[in-house]
């Protein structure tokens, strides 16, 4: 199955990223479709970004290396919605910082980083959307790191 039948039948008009019919059709012809299982990780620390992920059926959690060594989960991914934080070692070519595991069985899309950026340069609708997507992710990985910060400290008290 395509990128746009699968927006079709498992997204319908929940997708807020991707909605317009060009931006379908130029998805349709960028990118891949992949299938992971339960406990996958599809993106670990230290791995080179050239991708995005676009989830299209199941969950995933999206994971920081605490200083400690813990894994910290510090969101989810629905889907519809991009593993946009990695957006930005994507565009510098610098290693990711996360590490991505599916929660169930997954299907997702790996959209190029070159494409993502002239597609959100191109498009104000896909621009604006991107960016607070991304600015949500981060305020999400904030309170995350706040609460688990506040956890070791009550552990230790």
């Amino acid at each position: 199955m395509d990128i746009v039948s699968y927006r079709n039948e498992l997204l319908g008009n929940n997708s807020n990223i991707f909605n317009s019919d060009y931006s379908i059709s130029m998805l349709a012809n960028n990118v891949a479709v992949v299938s992971a299982n339960k406990n996958d990780a599809v993106l670990n620390f230290g791995d080179e970004i050239s991708m995005m992920i676009l989830l299209l059926k199941g969950k995933f959690s999206v994971y920081m290396n605490w200083a400690d060594g813990d894994l910290v989960k510090v969101y989810e991914i629905n889907p519809g919605e991009l593993c946009s934080v990695n957006y930005v070692n994507g565009l510098k070519k610098s290693p990711s910082d996360y590490r991505v595991i599916a929660d169930e069985d997954v299907q997702f899309a790996l959209v190029p980083i070159d494409f993502v950026e002239q597609t959100v340069n191109e498009y104000q609708e896909l621009r604006s959307h991107f960016f607070n997507d991304i600015q949500s992710k981060q305020r999400t990985i904030m309170h995350s790191i706040n609460d688990y910060t506040k956890q070791l400290l009550s552990e230790k008290n």
